[in-house]
Formats: structure tokens, C-alpha cells, sequence
């Protein structure tokens, strides 16, 4: 017994080392990247397209200056870790919207499935409902003496 429980504990330690290996490698790539936008937001905001408050102006929307003052609201090893966070969430990277979309899009087969599993149910209650119905009416059906009637 000893061998089997030092086993499952060694598989478990390596399933644990390797996700926290790659949640890590993921984190740092994330970093990196955020730190790198977070670089190039700074050189943007000491441009002159925003210290120069008439071409700003000008510019109007494609300024992109308060994209990158935004950007730089939050701290990039923040960002790494909810960028990795993401990654790990069930509905992370719009991943559920899709489904939806996809769900929407197959609408016909879904509604298909369920009305096959919806047969298969009926058919299964009938079922029990007649088993139900065959066993009280042997029940009721008795010999002289309490013995029941058998009929096999």
C-alpha cells in the first residue's frame, strides 16, 4: 500500500511541477510583452503627435494618446498576471462567446439532439410506467393460502 500512495503522490508531483512550469512560461512571455507595450506607450506619450496639445487636436481620434495613457494605468507585471489568468479561464479570450455564436449558428442540430433525447426519455417512461403496471397486477393476482400466482 505504501508503494501505491508514494506513486500516486510522485504522479501528482509532477503534474503539479509541470503546470506551474508552463503557467510560469506563460506568465513570463506575457511580462515581456507587456513590457515591451508598456516602452513603446511611453515613447508614443513624448512624441510630439501628444505633447503638441494643436496636432492631438488635429489628429482627433487617431491620436491613439489616450490608448496609450491607458495602457500605462496599469503596472505590466499586473497585466502579465491577468493576461495568464485568462489563459486559464473558462471563458477567457471571449472563448464562451464563441461557443454562444456557435450554438446559434447550429441551432437545427442542437434542437435535433434534444428532441431525440426527449424521445429516448418518453420511451423510457413508458417503459417503466408499463413494468409498474405489470408488477401490481401480479401482486394482486393471489392463490388460496397468501401464496402469489406466478407466471413464468
Amino acid at each position: 500500500m505504501p508503494e501505491k500512495s508514494l506513486l500516486v503522490l510522485s504522479i501528482g508531483g509532477f503534474l503539479l511541477f509541470s503546470f506551474l512550469l508552463t503557467f510560469f512560461q506563460n506568465f513570463h512571455s506575457h511580462w515581456i510583452s507587456r513590457t515591451e507595450r508598456a516602452a513603446r506607450a511611453r515613447l508614443y506619450l513624448k512624441s510630439e503627435v501628444c505633447t503638441n496639445a494643436r496636432l492631438r487636436i488635429q489628429l482627433g481620434p487617431d491620436a491613439a494618446c489616450a490608448q496609450k495613457e491607458h495602457e500605462l494605468r496599469v503596472q505590466p507585471f499586473n497585466r502579465a498576471i491577468f493576461d495568464t489568468l485568462e489563459d486559464y479561464s473558462l471563458c477567457g479570450h471571449r472563448r464562451c462567446e464563441a461557443m454562444a455564436q456557435w450554438a446559434i449558428a447550429y441551432k437545427w442540430l442542437f434542437l435535433g439532439a434534444a428532441a431525440v433525447l426527449l424521445y429516448f426519455y418518453m420511451q423510457c417512461f413508458f417503459f417503466s410506467f408499463q413494468m409498474n403496471k405489470m408488477q401490481s397486477w401480479q401482486q394482486q393476482l393471489t392463490l388460496p393460502g397468501g401464496q402469489s400466482m406466478h407466471l413464468d
